[in-house]
C-alpha cells in the first residue's frame, strides 16, 4: 500500500468547498456561491472579504502549502508525483494565475 503524500479532503456528493475567512465563519450561512459554485474554481467577495469556491466534479481537494495551492485528485493511482507535477506547470511558459484570494486567519 502506497501512503499519500498529501492530506486529502474526500469528496462530497456534490464536490462544492467554499473557503472561508475566519472572521465570517459567524455569519456565514452558505449563500452568495450560487452564481460560481459550478466552476471548477472561482471567488466572490461578500462583505468585502474573498470566498474561494471549488466546485463542478465530485474530486478529492489538498491543499500545498509550499507551492501555495490547491490540487484536485484526477485521474492517478497515487499522489506520489504530485509536487514534481504542480512545480512543472508553475513553471510553464505561458502559466498564469486564474485568481488569486486572500482568507487570512490561521493554519491548521
Amino acid at each position: 500500500m502506497i501512503l499519500p503524500l498529501a492530506t486529502w479532503l474526500d469528496s462530497t456528493d456534490f464536490a462544492r468547498y467554499a473557503l472561508i475567512p475566519e472572521e465570517l465563519l459567524p455569519a456565514w450561512e452558505g449563500n452568495g456561491a450560487e452564481g460560481v459554485i459550478d466552476e471548477y474554481v472561482s471567488s466572490f467577495r461578500p462583505a468585502g472579504r474573498d470566498v474561494l469556491t471549488l466546485g463542478a466534479e465530485p474530486l478529492s481537494v489538498t491543499w500545498l502549502a509550499e507551492p501555495l495551492t490547491f490540487a484536485r485528485w484526477y485521474e492517478a493511482d497515487d499522489d506520489t508525483g504530485l509536487l514534481p507535477a504542480v512545480h512543472a506547470a508553475m513553471a510553464a511558459d505561458g502559466r498564469e494565475d486564474a485568481l488569486s484570494s486572500e482568507l487570512g486567519g490561521g493554519t491548521s
